[in-house]
């Protein structure tokens, strides 16, 4: 009997099983309470759902897996807490790569991404981001980045395969991108009862339970079984064809096909996607225009997070730095770089250093808004 086959047998998950090798501290299941709930109101998409976040506890934890106690009623972590801190020896990583052509046979750049499993989560998107085509849609003085893949899949696939994944393998999740194709493989195929149809419909059967609960908190992944049918409407609606799942039987892997004549991509300017047979235009000229708009527009053109941060000063009068990553719904480091971009539109101005520096409205500028 395989390893993992014993512990479905068993009615568990290679994920929440205890750690008595690993001490844990108070102090240390504070840390990462206070670190999960940073990640969910950073990934909150709206002001409701940051301020429904509530905080992780003790007891929270213990609940989910991430923590057991023993006949002693000692608390241990399990491999959960584990992967997700990052410490206590297992390794993991997601690797990513971009590749010439439609084979593994020329690297044009690779990426290995180690620690938190939500670290690790938001590297391999971002990753993604950089390396596939982006359009644009313009409304009034505001600008949306569109890429040529639906963004929220990306990181739902992603996401699923670190929540799915064998960690009892010696491997390792792999993201790749070919020119026709991003490819997702995780180490392990389904588990029993779990079909490719069924999984179409929405059903699933998650192999590590304990990170699920911890993703689901994290605004990481909506809901258990949604992601797929999703997947495949926002595929539709791209213009794309339907994504591609294979059962290796020791790893499963989702291809999303891209449109393969770069020459032809476009975006359509309401917002969706739409496929070269659809919209013959390209969309170097969709660029090509959007960055006329934006030299008319003087720099004064903006996107949602920077409206958001824009709109909170008014109110406010200044914002530091954590409180422009909460209105964004992005890390602080993420937040720092909108600022920066801000104040060189002419939009806001900063004031203060290091730990002091807020930013203010630039009541010089000739801005719109």
């Amino acid at each position: 009997m395989s390893r993992e086959l014993y512990y479905e047998c068993d009615a568990r998950s290679f994920d929440s099983v205890i750690r008595r090798d690993v001490e844990v501290t108070d102090e240390d299941i504070k840390n990462l309470c206070e670190q999960m709930k940073e990640v969910a109101i950073a990934n909150s998409k709206s002001n409701l759902q940051r301020s429904s976040v509530k905080d992780v506890t003790k007891n929270v934890l213990l609940s989910w897996g991430i923590l057991k106690k023993d006949e002693n009623e000692k608390i241990y972590p399990t491999n959960a807490y584990v992967y997700l801190t990052g410490q206590g020896g297992l390794r993991s990583m997601i690797q990513c790569a971009v590749f010439k052509g439609t084979t593994r046979t020329v690297f044009l750049d690779r990426r290995n991404y180690e620690g938190p499993l939500w670290e690790q989560v938001d590297e391999a998107v971002q990753f993604v981001l950089r390396n596939i085509r982006m359009g644009c849609r313009l409304e009034g003085i505001y600008r949306q980045d569109i890429y040529e893949l639906p963004p929220d899949s990306i990181r739902e696939l992603i996401v699923n395969a670190v929540m799915n994944c064998s960690y009892i393998q010696a491997s390792n999740i792999q993201v790749a991108i070919y020119d026709d194709r991003l490819e997702i493989t995780s180490p392990g195929g389904l588990l029993p009862g779990v079909t490719i149809d069924l999984m179409k419909e929405g059903f699933s059967k998650i192999r590590n339970r304990s990170l699920a609960n911890a993703f689901v908190y994290m605004n990481l992944v909506e809901a258990w079984g949604s992601g797929i049918p999703k997947l495949m409407q926002a595929m539709q609606e791209y213009g794309l064809r339907e994504p591609e799942f294979i059962d290796m039987e020791v790893a499963f892997r989702i291809n999303l096909y891209r449109d393969q004549n770069e020459a032809d991509y476009n975006f359509d300017m309401n917002g969706i996607g739409k496929s070269a047979d659809k919209v013959p235009e390209s969309a170097d000229k969709v660029l090509e225009s959007a960055d006329k708009v934006l030299e008319n527009a003087d720099k004064v053109l903006i996107n949602v997070q920077e409206k958001n941060i824009y709109d909170y000063i008014q109110k406010n009068n200044s914002i530091t730095t954590a409180q422009a990553a909460e209105c964004a719904g992005v890390k602080q480091r993420r937040a720092r770089e909108i600022l920066s971009k801000m104040v060189k539109k002419g939009l806001l101005k900063k004031c203060g250093a290091s730990r002091s520096t807020v930013y203010l409205l630039n009541t010089e500028s000739d801005s719109l808004l």
